[in-house]
């Protein structure tokens, strides 16, 4: 059986494809196409947690409360159990489909040796699919993120020297493919440039199936998740959670998505320009190695950024501020 691991990284359409997956099972099973439920949903960090080291600190760790070895072994053990169960209940499988972005978090060969042990036994090839995408993109989304999980910073783009050894880290390609080609080779990794141009028929679902070689099973419905805010609505946002507890938000996040969807955040040509700038040395660097190309890609465009930003801009007022809390509260009570 082949095993396609799709490792994120994240903001590339991962969910997206993760939930046309859930909501398609029965047609992959009909195609040979095994999606495990204990892998499903890239919310779920179950895969992750297995892999990582005893002595990695990490919130999904915490939130799961793995904070022993007693604890993470026990945890382990079932997780290796379930996952028997269903590859045994599945004889006729061709392919095993493994989708989850925080697997391109980690850190260590001897988490991905981990992972590779626990699946070597059934499998016979493994596939590693990445998507990249370019940094300056990637973290004006992340940012929406931010703000919809309760966050207030409000420079878009994260300082370099107060995050270079964190945060910094998931934007390092280099860092990730290498990880990744070490462990697993790099004739089995399909990097792919999370960009419309470069997707097929444009689509990360149909690009998905393409790159695990996989036909797309007839009838299939897929799913389509936003990423992004409006701009008013980040504003909005960011001022509300200075006044509101993570603990007591509730399912604003999802609400959010459903109300006050945009295109993000506005930025300066020069802030993207200059955050992208702290990786291009490694992002060519992953596209001689492994692509045979001279740059991984295409620069920024002259209409994608403006020059400079109106101060107004970066404000929202008492009135807009008011109205989304509105719409949120309204929603919440039909919830």
């Amino acid at each position: 059986m082949d095993c396609v691991i799709h490792i994120g990284t994240e903001k590339t359409g991962t969910t997206s494809i993760q939930k046309t997956l859930d909501g398609n099972v029965d047609l992959l099973e009909q195609g040979g196409v095994l999606w495990p439920s204990v892998l499903r949903s890239g919310q779920d960090t179950r895969i992750a947690c297995y892999a990582m080291d005893d002595d990695t600190v990490d919130l999904r760790k915490k939130r799961r409360k793995l904070l022993t070895p007693e604890a993470i072994a026990t945890f382990r053990s079932a997780f290796e159990e379930r996952l028997a169960r269903e590859i045994k209940a599945a004889p006729d499988a061709r392919t095993m489909l493994i989708v989850n972005e925080h697997l391109s978090r980690m850190r260590n060969p001897s988490e991905l040796i981990r992972l590779r042990k626990l699946l070597e036994g059934v499998v016979d090839r493994f596939r590693i699919v990445v998507y990249l995408r370019r940094q300056d993109r990637m973290m004006r989304s992340m940012y929406s993120q931010v703000i919809k999980i309760g966050g207030t910073r409000e420079n878009v783009f994260p300082v370099y020297e107060a995050a270079k050894n964190n945060d910094f880290n998931t934007f390092n390609y280099r860092r990730i493919v290498d990880l990744w080609a070490g462990v697993f080779g790099a004739d089995a990794l399909d990097i792919r440039i999370f960009d419309r141009a470069h997707l097929v028929d444009g689509d990360v679902v149909a690009d998905f199936f393409h790159a695990a070689g996989l036909e797309r099973p007839e009838g299939l419905s897929p799913a389509k998740t936003n990423e992004s805010l409006s701009r008013e609505a980040l504003l909005s946002l960011r001022e509300l959670n200075r006044h509101l507890p993570r603990e007591a938000r509730g399912n604003i996040t999802a609400l959010s998505n459903q109300l006050f969807t945009g295109t993000g955040m506005p930025v300066a040509r020069a802030e993207a320009a200059a955050f992208l700038g702290y990786f291009e040395q490694d992002n060519d660097d992953v596209a001689r190695q492994y692509l045979d190309r001279d740059s991984l890609f295409d620069p920024i465009g002259d209409a994608e950024y403006p020059e400079t930003l109106d101060p107004d801009a970066l404000t929202v007022s008492v009135q807009t501020v008011a109205w989304h809390f509105a719409q949120l509260w309204e929603a919440k009570q039909k919830s």
